[in-house]
């Protein structure tokens, strides 16, 4: 496995918070389970994982093993279609919905060997969740892109994309959505680095390599639970290489989702959008060092981007984190205090 660690750039805030101006209630318990599947050389590998009774799925996330030779093509939340396992996101209709029950991701291998696709639902309990489910049509050959909005009254937790095509399409962003003032607000790519507001929703893209039309399915899981903030950073990506940015969340909360967006969603792609785990470090862990079945929660999230492009194009990542139980009056006491971005490049070291 190529090491990650060249060019990579890392970011975090260590104290502050800009909350949600909304009427505040508590989280429960934060927790993820991982799944892993297998991913042989030029197919795709993935699956899905279930949060436990009793606690709703908040978000989701993908890590592949190589991030230079592998591409994210599905990574949304399970629906309940009365059975055990659920369903994919790609199969719900467009509108409201009832919340998830968990996360399927799906990775494409373009390496001669096998590798490993990484996975997780995060959940919490004592809190209630709904969907939002919005689609678009990607005409063979090009992209598009599909936004969707949560309830007002409401903040996005978490949000995901499913493609109609797992071997012949590819994610190229999956976000958060901002308000700026308009009704449909504005992309994660155009937010400043370091703390920022709740989101009101999520957009993904994805580009079309089969000969026909194929349908990609956009997500948001919403709640009124709404003491949510985010952590933005960002890294230039050179021409026909890749990079990563880690952000984590500020002390007192945990991550619930996250995401990337590309500055130029038709030549580059999404190689990994995952949960960043507690490690004893600092800067804590990848999704894809985790062992499979119930972990802790998330404390930041990453994402790793390929360009393909004859320029150098932004990435923008994105944490969505909530008090962790019993912190909120911490958090809340915090508003208004931004904390400095910290960011720092290490340069052949492999990445934690």
């Amino acid at each position: 496995m190529r090491s990650i660690g060249i060019g990579m750039r890392w970011a975090c805030v260590a104290l502050g918070a800009v909350i949600a101006a909304a009427p505040h209630s508590s989280w429960g318990a934060v927790s993820t389970v991982v799944g892993s599947a297998t991913a042989t050389a030029g197919s795709f590998g993935g699956a899905r994982v279930l949060c436990p009774d009793g606690a709703a799925t908040v978000g989701g996330g993908v890590d592949l093993a190589n991030v230079l030779t592998m591409r994210v093509t599905a990574s949304g939340h399970v629906h309940d279609d009365g059975t055990p396992d659920g369903t994919r996101l790609l199969f719900q209709d467009n509108g409201p919905g009832p919340g998830p029950l968990g996360w399927q991701a799906d990775g494409k291998n373009d390496a001669s060997g096998s590798q490993t696709v990484k996975f997780a639902a995060i959940c919490s309990t004592d809190i209630s969740t709904t969907s939002v489910v919005n689609s678009a049509s990607v005409s063979p050959g090009s992209f598009n892109t599909a936004r969707v909005l949560c309830p007002q009254g409401t903040s996005t937790v978490g949000g995901g994309v499913d493609l109609g095509q797992v071997l012949l399409m590819t994610v190229t962003s999956s976000a958060p959505v901002y308000p700026d003032g308009t009704p449909a607000g504005t992309r994660l790519i155009f937010q400043p680095d370091g703390p920022g507001a709740a989101p009101i929703g999520w957009q993904a893209s994805a580009i079309n390599d089969d000969t026909g039309a194929q349908a990609i399915k956009v997500g948001a899981i919403c709640s009124a639970s709404v003491a949510v903030q985010t952590v933005v950073g960002s890294a230039d990506v050179t021409p026909g290489s890749f990079d990563s940015v880690r952000v984590l969340c500020p002390e007192g909360t945990v991550a619930v989702s996250g995401g990337v967006d590309l500055n130029q969603v038709l030549t580059m792609r999404v190689t990994v959008s995952a949960p960043v785990y507690p490690d004893g470090t600092p800067s804590g862990t990848r999704l894809i060092f985790q062992p499979d079945g119930p972990g802790a929660a998330p404390i930041g999230w990453q994402a790793s981007a390929v360009n393909d492009d004859g320029a150098s194009q932004m990435m923008k990542v994105a944490a969505v984190c909530v008090p962790e139980p019993g912190a909120a009056g911490q958090v809340l006491a915090a508003l208004g205090t931004l904390a400095g971005l910290g960011r720092a490049r290490r340069r052949g070291q492999a990445w934690p």
